[in-house]
């Protein structure tokens, strides 16, 4: 399922803040039908930035994970984006620039291990 990763938002972020942006985000993404997940399958991750110059002015999403079906046309993908980028302008509202893309999914191997201990594999 999808893994967002947020790069540029500011270091002094509260974990509160967040939190609530990270339930925005996987939500908005949920709110598109046709990609056909819940916000729970939404992964998101806020990696550490080690230089401190641009944070909050410049935020980058990369979106991994997002396999490819049908009903997942471009214009599906494109409203994902827009969702997105239109989700962290409203968070953060200092941002001069962002970024969404989607990185091409390719399957070399799979797993996942789920809370009730239950594991599904696949390696091509």
């Amino acid at each position: 399922m999808p893994i967002l990763i947020v790069y540029g938002i500011p270091t002094e972020t509260d974990k509160e803040t967040l939190e609530i942006f990270s339930d925005l985000m996987r939500q908005r993404a949920a709110d598109i039908e046709d990609l056909g997940i819940k916000k729970e399958q939404v992964s998101i991750f806020f990696p550490q930035d080690l230089m401190a110059k641009g944070l909050g002015e410049e935020i980058i999403i990369f979106i991994d994970g997002l396999t490819e079906k049908p009903e997942r046309t471009e214009k599906v993908k494109k409203q994902l984006v827009l969702n997105l980028v239109d989700e962290v302008h409203q968070s953060f509202p200092k941002a001069t620039l962002i970024e969404c893309i989607i990185r091409p999914y390719v399957m070399s191997g799979f797993g996942k291990l789920e809370s009730d201990g239950g594991f599904w594999g696949d390696t091509r």
